[in-house]
């Protein structure tokens, strides 16, 4: 390590001063932010590549290069001043993008390429649309920000780093040139950099920062959280079809989510999981997280204060799995950015087949998920009627399959929606079991299809990729119609996003392919969540573009037509992360890998809060340690 990092700190006036003149540039800049993002957009075209890879690159190279090294100090150092400064150097970047998200929030400025500012009409080229209100302050900005100051600081004697600080003004023009932010949000970001950097400064100055048994878990979990957000890519929404953002939906975490993020948190990516075999085999690298709490612990450590922790380890995990085997974990809730209805066209509620919850308790999860519009399909069957939370329009609705799987056979499912009439129609189409031994299902099948729209209700096909695994190639060809046959029959569309998307590569390929039927055959390709109670947060979800009446009645009749005429609709889904996006097909490969893969998304996608609310927890747990121990000697 070199000596510069021996010396006493510095005092934080000069970081003071730079913070005032980088805000009094910014304001300077503020008039003219408009004239100056179109003029530095205008070098876009013939460098995109190269800015596109300092945006990839300059912010993590710049906060591994701190966290690392911070880490090592902190741990493994022998001299208070190197401790002091492994703490500057995982706290400035840290606390930065802490106040960074904060403000973001706050402020909700609308990015340089929404259509408030009118810059696209004006020649803006922005790589990719605007999905969110969070242009001011820089995220990216504040973090290479705070890395370069605090490298700086410590090591200012050597050439090397002097020169980072000429990565500051490179990420500002990056941010400017990609149109991800205004010239005055990314100055902005540099002063508040400096000015955490200052205030750290002050606070850390003289101090003796040891980490006691105690608290080594409290900085080991700091370190893993620091570690995901190196790397991390904000859940955003994406089009189903083609993996690529969409502008009308964002999610947001709710509250209850952020305080129990410990819980909720993991419970959420466990959900994803489409079976209880992947959800198992998910649940690995939660058990070997809460071993890690016997690794941080000294071979001297009394054994009473060893079950305190192995025991809190377990209640840990064993509320992990509870959140998310019975959905008791809020998922995230979809806010649209443009005018139109939220639809959840697949919901179980009550269902005696597949044991879902009440309906009461699903249709509150709906509308605290942010549907406007849901539809209860049970399975060959339709609940009598209910009373409807304020806010939430709910449709009636089946999941068909001809009475088959309620007696345990594999058939094709298909959601009816519409006038009890075409329900009932559906009712009366049942699979018997010489329509089985005959090989006569699929046939009956598609008579169930022309019944229901000749009844004037709306047929689509749920989770036909799904259903067609489940199947020799043999029993698809006598059980289920080919798609082609589906169309013909007058089917109005697919279930084209489904919640086993996220953790099935063959779903990600025939939600492909399905969607490109749809799209060919002007037919409508839908994204549902399946819910069925257990396994709450599905990421699909469908957006009906457009008005729609807020009265319960006029708006049920303004959906189906909305529908029945083929008006626009997307399926989209919360981003599955790109590993899991191109995973391999070897299932036994995926077996080894995907209980890793669930922790890193996690790590990756976790909201800036869930990363608070961790540290808050884990410091009050390491604080109540630290006075036990305290109390025991005494």
């Amino acid at each position: 390590m070199p000596q510069d990092s021996e010396r006493p700190l510095p005092a934080a006036r000069g970081f003071f001063v730079a913070a005032a003149i980088g805000a009094a540039l910014a304001l300077l800049a503020l008039p003219f932010d408009t004239s100056l993002a179109l003029a530095l957009n205008s070098l876009l075209p013939t460098s995109e590549a190269f800015w596109l890879h300092v945006e990839a690159w300059a912010p993590t190279v710049l906060f591994l290069a701190v966290l690392i090294p911070g880490a090592w100090l902190w741990f493994c150092a022998s001299s208070a001043t190197r401790r002091v400064n492994g703490v500057l150097l995982l706290a400035v970047p840290l606390l930065g993008i802490c106040v960074a998200d904060a403000l973001k929030v706050w402020v909700a400025r609308a990015r340089p390429m929404s259509a408030i500012h009118g810059l696209v009409e004006r020649g803006l080229n922005a790589p990719f649309p605007a999905i969110d209100t969070k242009s001011f302050p820089s995220g990216h900005v504040v973090t290479a920000a705070s890395a370069a100051c605090v490298l700086w600081l410590l090591f200012h004697r050597h050439k090397v780093a002097r020169a980072l600080f000429l990565l500051m003004p490179l990420l500002v023009l990056d941010r400017t040139v990609l149109a991800r932010h205004f010239l005055s949000d990314a100055v902005a970001s540099v002063a508040l950099s400096l000015l955490v950097c200052a205030v750290l400064l002050s606070l850390l100055r003289g101090r003796e920062v040891r980490p006691s048994g105690a608290w080594r878990g409290l900085a080991l979990l700091a370190t893993i959280l620091a570690l995901g957000f190196a790397f991390a890519r904000p859940a955003h929404v994406v089009d189903a079809a083609t993996l690529m953002p969409s502008g009308m939906l964002r999610v947001v975490p709710t509250l209850e989510r952020v305080l129990l993020e410990p819980v909720a948190g993991p419970a959420l990516a466990l959900a994803r999981w489409s079976s209880p075999r992947e959800f198992a085999m998910a649940s690995a690298p939660l058990i070997a997280l809460g071993l890690l709490v016997l690794l941080v612990l000294p071979w001297s450590t009394p054994w009473r204060v060893r079950l305190v922790r192995v025991s809190c380890a377990a209640l840990w995990l064993a509320g992990v799995a509870a959140f998310a085997w019975w959905g008791w974990a809020a998922a995230d809730r979809f806010v649209s950015q443009t005018p139109g209805l939220v639809f959840d066209g697949h919901v179980h509620a009550g269902d005696k087949v597949d044991g879902a919850a009440s309906i009461d308790t699903m249709l509150q999860r709906a509308r605290d998920h942010g549907v406007d519009v849901v539809v209860i399909t049970n399975h060959d069957a339709h609940p009598a009627e209910f009373l409807a939370p304020e806010g939430l329009t709910v449709l009636r609705g089946m999941e068909w399959s001809g009475g088959a799987h309620e007696r345990g056979a594999v058939s094709a499912h298909l959601l009816c929606y519409g006038p009890e009439a075409a329900l009932q129609t559906a009712l009366l189409q049942r699979l018997t079991p010489e329509d089985f031994a005959e090989g006569n299902v699929a046939r009956k099948t598609l008579e169930a299809v022309r019944a229901v729209r000749a009844s004037g209700g709306l047929i689509s096909v749920a989770h036909d990729a799904r259903t067609r695994a489940a199947l020799t190639v043999e029993q698809c060809r006598q059980r289920i119609p080919s798609r082609a046959e589906y169309v013909a029959a007058g089917v109005d569309g697919f279930e084209v996003a489904h919640r086993a998307l996220c953790s099935s590569a063959t779903e990600q390929a025939s939600c492909q392919e399905l969607a490109g039927l749809c799209k060919s055959n002007n037919i409508v390709g839908f994204g549902n969540s399946d819910a069925h109670g257990r396994f709450s947060g599905s990421p699909c979800i469908t957006f009906l573009p457009g008005e729609f009446p807020a009265e319960p009645t006029a708006r049920r009749e303004a959906v189906l037509q909305h529908f029945l005429e083929r008006r626009e609709v997307r399926a989209l889904v919360v981003a599955a992360p790109q590993a899991r996006v191109a995973a391999t097909q070897a299932s036994a490969l995926r077996a080894l890998l995907a209980p890793v893969q669930m922790l890193w998304d996690y790590l990756r996608t976790m909201p800036g809060w869930g990363r608070v609310s961790w540290l808050a927890w884990g410091t009050l747990l390491a604080a109540w340690c630290s006075r036990r121990r305290c109390c025991t000697k005494v």
